[in-house]
């Protein structure tokens, strides 16, 4: 079996060599010629692309047939992370300019080599969650211009977050989709690296620009995220039970973008920065169960914020958006 070479990729960076090599068999090697389609808008998306030698064009395809060019993907960049969602249809098409090489990876053999535990695929999915993540700040970056000042209404209330929880939490864990996947075992783990908290309605929980870099996983209740600027607030997310946020500050250690305000009084399990090194751990299979979590969530949350921001400018703003592929 031929073996890709990835060592040119600033993606696998951080994989030892025995690692890049294992990866390197579950990748196929694609070359494409100028004008090529890598992929179309509308198809079934099962795979994310490493472009390894030259430039992609994302064209997407708007109301009317016509198309346009909303972003160049070069070579050490990753494209369409999207596609390892189960279900997911390309919201744009990649043509190539020029030659173009690139390494596919399929979501069914990260799949399998996930089911194995192996070490590879956890600092797969630590890197895949971090690009998505990079994807998602620069996306909600990007929205700026979409700030109008009616455009989030306020939550009213005041407060400040308590320590503890006022119901016994532990039983509802296994319905939450954040923890879809963890086993008992994994659960108690986990909620033992986390502290506790309640906010009530209208308690602001993180404000933009903030140095918070925990990660917060939602018990009960419903938090707002919304983009803030001079011009006004922009509502950005709607979260609730079983839904995470603050997963860039944690995975990038970025300032806070999005301002979070409880819509409802709200429990969460608020996880620190320090646990970054327990959970990549390959010997404990939370670390595997936290990063698949983590990566399916973030998925989820861009796929959604670039809809809705899409909606908007296709209702007459003026402004790009970066689509997601």
């Amino acid at each position: 079996m031929s073996v890709v070479d990835l060592s040119s990729h600033p993606f696998f960076r951080t994989l030892r060599a025995d690692l890049l090599n294992v990866v390197g068999r579950i990748v196929r090697e694609d070359e494409f010629a100028d004008g090529d389609i890598l992929f179309r808008q509308g198809e079934a998306a099962g795979s994310v692309l490493f472009v390894l030698e030259g430039s992609v064009s994302i064209v997407a395809r708007l109301p009317g047939g016509d198309g346009v060019e909303i972003a160049q993907v070069e070579a050490g960049e990753v494209l369409g992370e999207l596609g390892l969602m189960a279900d997911h249809r390309r919201a744009a098409t990649a043509v190539a300019r020029g030659p173009v090489r690139a390494a596919v990876m399929e979501s069914a053999d990260l799949s399998a080599l996930c089911a194995h535990y192996h070490p590879a695929s956890l600092q797969l999915l630590r890197e895949l969650a971090m690009a998505v993540a990079r994807r998602l700040r620069d996306t909600t970056e990007s929205a700026s211009h979409l700030v109008t000042a009616d455009g989030c209404r306020a939550i009213s209330g005041t407060g400040i977050i308590a320590p503890g929880a006022p119901y016994d939490f532990q039983p509802f864990l296994p319905l939450l989709g954040f923890f879809r996947d963890f086993g008992p075992a994994e659960r108690e783990e986990f909620v033992a690296l986390c502290t506790v908290f309640t906010a009530p309605r209208g308690c602001r929980i993180r404000g933009p620009g903030e140095a918070d870099h925990h990660l917060y996983v939602i018990l009960r209740g419903a938090v707002q995220t919304s983009l803030v600027t001079d011009a006004g607030t922009l509502r950005t997310a709607v979260l609730g039970p079983g839904r995470a946020f603050g997963e860039v500050n944690w995975l990038l250690g970025d300032a806070a973008a999005v301002q979070v305000t409880a819509m409802s009084q709200c429990t969460f399990l608020r996880l620190s920065p320090d646990c970054r090194v327990t959970l990549m751990d390959p010997a404990s299979r939370l670390s595997f169960r936290f990063y698949q979590g983590l990566l399916r969530g973030l998925q989820v949350k861009l796929d959604a914020q670039s809809r809705e921001f899409a909606r908007r400018e296709q209702m007459g703003m003026s402004g790009t958006h970066r689509w997601q592929s």
